[in-house]
């Protein structure tokens, strides 16, 4: 339901084109009309899913599902319509030459819009925008350029050919499941899954293929990024390491308090990239073994390798946490920086890589 264009889209459109200020102002008109229109759009889907829900509080009736199933379809529909109609209208505002780099433009907004729609781990990694983050130098960036064009073009045929798959599985599922037919409900997710895998492996292909050409000392920099993008959850910043880095900076360290933090710190990066290899490992596993049947029976409880790789890194957290406390007096301790629950220990951001849904009730669970 949110808006497939926004602010940030439209700047990277203009830096794609080289559009000029007059056009950049444009633009930004047609992105106001188009950002109250999809406004309005979202208030009637939320109305209309609203008043299904209410309908089969009252009555029960299962039918009442279909109704919502069509009006998914209404709204994608006209959503199309007016992304298409916004597209069409930045398309006037353009020179000729501006036109002939068009097509890449609809690749960024494909990549923008539908990379979050991603379920496999290392879907919904953008190799162009996290070179982008990157900062490499010209020297640098004129050995990954050639090879980005390319990556966007064979990202861009997989991710078309998913995102039909995927919208056929959004207009059938919710019958699937009200069918209780879990067997064709099974096939639908299969079917997706592997639509994903090709998604997937384009990104580990390309990013072999940039860090071939990145110089030795930004490759280790470079990986990390990737998994972290490909396993957010898996790689989530822990609080106990936020804490060590505040400790080291403390300007009142005895020298034996910096010696044992040191210790501290290459042990904990050592383990704690261990404990998160395991869950990244951990979670494909159970995303390639996933089955409709098993998840019906067990509902949301999260149970298998995973669950435990990740209790076992919040374990290894804690005991580090203590250890550092032990080190520090008590006035230092009370220096250490509060907990970003939502950052390190809360769910997973979604749109930036893993499964972002149903996160936040198993971290929850988690701590009980």
């Amino acid at each position: 339901m949110m808006p497939a264009i926004n602010t940030r889209q439209v700047d990277q459109f203009a830096k794609i084109l080289g559009m000029t200020k007059d056009q950049k102002d444009q633009a930004g008109a047609l992105l106001e009309g188009y950002a109250q229109q999809a406004a309005a759009a979202q208030r009637a889907m939320r109305e209309a899913g609203e008043r299904v829900r209410d309908e089969f509080r009252d009555g029960g009736d299962p039918e009442v599902w279909t109704k919502m199933r069509d009006q998914m379809t209404k709204f994608r529909a006209e959503r199309k319509e007016l992304d298409d109609g916004f597209m069409n209208d930045l398309k006037s505002v353009l020179t000729p030459q501006q036109l002939e780099k068009w097509p890449s433009v609809e690749r960024a907004a494909r990549r923008s819009a539908t990379l979050r729609w991603g379920r496999v781990s290392g879907e919904r990694v953008d190799l162009i925008e996290l070179v982008e983050r990157q900062k490499f130098d010209d020297s640098v960036m004129a050995s990954i350029t050639p090879i980005l064009a390319t990556y966007e073009e064979d990202l861009d045929r997989e991710l078309a050919k998913r995102n039909e798959v995927y919208e056929g599985a959004m207009q059938n599922m919710m019958e699937m499941f009200r069918n209780g037919d879990a067997a064709r409900a099974q096939e639908m997710v299969e079917k997706g899954r592997q639509a994903g895998v090709r998604v997937r492996d384009v990104n580990r292909r390309y990013e072999k293929q940039i860090l071939d050409v990145l110089p030795e000392e930004k490759r280790s920099t470079f990986t990390a990024e990737f998994k972290k993008e490909s396993f957010p959850d898996a790689y989530r910043r822990t609080y106990a390491s936020r804490a060590i880095e505040a400790a080291v900076g403390f300007k009142d360290l005895t020298p034996e308090q910096t010696e044992e933090i040191s210790r501290l710190r290459t042990t904990f990066e050592k383990d704690v990239n261990t404990a998160s290899a395991k869950i990244a490992a951990a979670t494909e596993e159970a995303e390639a073994n996933f089955n409709i049947q098993d998840m019906m029976q067990r509902g949301w409880r999260q149970e298998g390798p995973a669950s435990d790789a990740r209790r076992d890194k919040r374990e290894l957290d804690r005991k580090t946490l203590d250890s550092l406390r032990k080190i520090l007096n008590e006035e230092q301790a009370k220096r250490l920086p509060p907990r970003d629950e939502e950052g390190e220990d809360g769910p997973a951001r979604p749109g930036r890589g893993g499964d972002g849904r149903g996160d936040q009730q198993r971290m929850r669970r988690d701590r009980t």
